[in-house]
């Protein structure tokens, strides 16, 4: 099968993109090109060969390293626990006071951290109450809204250090949102190859992201597989992460880049600074 030359010079002059012929069916070139743009966050993409009938790889990553405007102080990171739905883990468990962009209702808790690049944000959002479907419902109920409802407040906030990593196949959820035609061989890549049974047969998609005392490091990778206002001061207000939140990572215009449901995260062994690169 014969991807059409104008659509590889298409990509690669519009989005900069690679483009690179495989020997056969080992994903280890796609891995090894995934593992030096992520800087060795995701290491592996593809773990097990691709399918014979494989007529193109379309792979994507996104890579980000941020420092707090103002860092969480390690000599106040104290251990405590973090409660998922079913068990008490150990953490250590970051401490900061500082105004802060922050929202209360009954529902939930919400706070915005400023990276120094003056363009990126971290909100952490908080519900008050627990289990699975509070969680899952809290970011689609909130998120439009907070941008009008974040307000300067000093806030005592305790964050656990952590790294969370995830990933799979994202075949079935993209079903599930109606993206169904283009998983099916009914020519609707004929920009792309003369081949009416061109089609998506898979769709891959790992992450990973860390949190400590200095900032953020995150990575994501996807790849798809081609078969043929000034008020009096108030008090400060107190914020402990010690259960399952949403963490979420997006720019000025409110784009959201990362987005992590932290429910049994990786606690244990993490440094207070991020790794050179």
């Amino acid at each position: 099968m014969r991807i059409r030359p104008d659509f590889v010079e298409a990509v690669q002059e519009r989005f900069g993109a690679e483009a690179h012929e495989l020997a056969g069916t080992d994903p280890e070139p796609i891995n090894e090109w995934v593992k030096d743009k992520t800087l060795a966050r995701i290491p592996t993409l593809f773990d097990s060969p691709l399918d014979p009938m494989t007529a193109m790889v379309l792979v994507n990553t996104v890579f980000f390293k941020g420092s707090w405007v103002t860092v969480f102080d390690v000599a106040r990171t104290r251990r405590s626990e973090f409660r998922n739905f079913s068990s008490r883990l150990p953490c250590d468990m970051m401490y900061k006071k500082d105004r802060m962009m922050y929202m209360e209702n009954d529902q939930l808790q919400a706070v915005r951290l400023p990276y120094s690049d003056e363009k990126t944000w971290a909100t952490i959002i908080l519900p008050k109450m627990e289990g699975p479907a509070e969680v899952a419902s809290t970011l689609e109920q909130t998120w439009e809204d907070l941008n009008w409802e974040l307000r300067g407040r000093t806030v005592e906030l305790r964050l656990p250090r952590f790294r969370l990593s995830a990933g799979g196949s994202m075949k079935s959820a993209l079903r599930q949102l109606g993206l169904k035609e283009t998983l099916e061989p009914r020519g609707g890549f004929l920009k792309m190859s003369d081949d009416l049974s061109v089609h998506l047969s898979e769709v891959m998609h790992k992450a990973t992201l860390e949190v400590n005392e200095e900032g953020t490091v995150a990575a994501a990778a996807s790849g798809a597989v081609m078969k043929a206002k000034s008020i009096a001061p108030k008090p400060p207000v107190a914020m402990t992460v010690d259960r399952p939140f949403l963490f979420i990572l997006s720019d000025g215009l409110g784009s959201v880049h990362f987005l992590g449901q932290i429910v049994v995260p990786e606690l244990a062994g993490l440094e207070a600074t991020l790794s050179e690169l």
